[in-house]
């Protein structure tokens, strides 16, 4: 019996480390992790209940660092979008609506998230151009087109303003975008304003502010659970 229990302990360990690695480099989402996990366990016989060590969980999170940390983000949003809060779906992570009942404009705030690079500054910026109804840029011109480096929560982030001058197909009005995207670890987040132009373009001071609140909190392992061992 007591071989068995080694077998058992030795099997779901090399799980965990599976599943682990996958979480790190970003292919399964934390809470799949802790799914996965959890469902592998109950096929065995016997289940063996035990309370991971407050230290131990806290240096096994402090480890997952740079691109393999899974970390997820805070933030306060303005009250002006708070009080348009939209319901979040399976892409985006976060939405507010920005309006202006006197010139009846609109605008869309979404925070969404994708593992590692997620293509990168010119690649995104190319996507957003044409999302707005501009022409893609070089390399070269990337920094001279209303973009820059900024911090977010101790993070290099990137930030762009792409001022749409005619209105794209699909709209009335010319449209524009802020957007400013972070790797703080295993995924790339996306803060993004898109909307009316003129609407956009007078919430720059507020969508800066707004990244100024954003933290970024590491994604616990998983709860401890009773440290008595037990057999169903």
């Amino acid at each position: 019996m007591a071989i068995d229990k080694k077998v058992m302990l030795t099997t779901r360990f090399k799980r965990f480390s599976a599943l682990l690695t996958a979480a790190q480099r970003g292919i399964i989402q934390p809470v799949a992790f802790i799914m996965l996990f959890l469902s592998s366990g109950c096929k065995d016989d016997d289940v063996i209940i035990y309370r991971i060590p407050k230290e131990t969980r806290e240096t096994a999170e402090s480890s997952l660092t740079g691109a393999a940390r899974l970390l997820t983000p805070t933030w306060e949003a303005p009250a002006d979008w708070a009080s348009q809060e939209l319901e979040p779906d399976a892409v985006r992570k976060a939405a507010w609506r920005v309006s202006n009942a006197e010139t009846s404009t609109e605008a869309e705030v979404t925070v969404v998230s994708f593992p590692g690079e997620a293509g990168g500054p010119l690649a995104n910026v190319t996507r957003w151009r044409r999302q707005i109804g501009l022409e893609p840029l070089s390399p070269e011109a990337l920094a001279s087109e209303g973009s820059s480096m900024v911090s977010v929560d101790g993070v290099e982030a990137f930030y762009t303003f792409l001022e749409g001058l005619e209105a794209p197909e699909g709209s009335s009005q010319p449209q524009s975008i802020l957007a400013c995207s972070v790797k703080p670890g295993a995924y790339t987040w996306f803060f993004k304003m898109k909307g009316d132009a003129t609407l956009v373009a007078a919430q720059q001071e507020t969508f800066r502010a707004f990244l100024k609140t954003v933290r970024f909190m590491p994604v616990p392992l998983g709860p401890s659970v009773d440290p008595e061992l037990s057999e169903k």
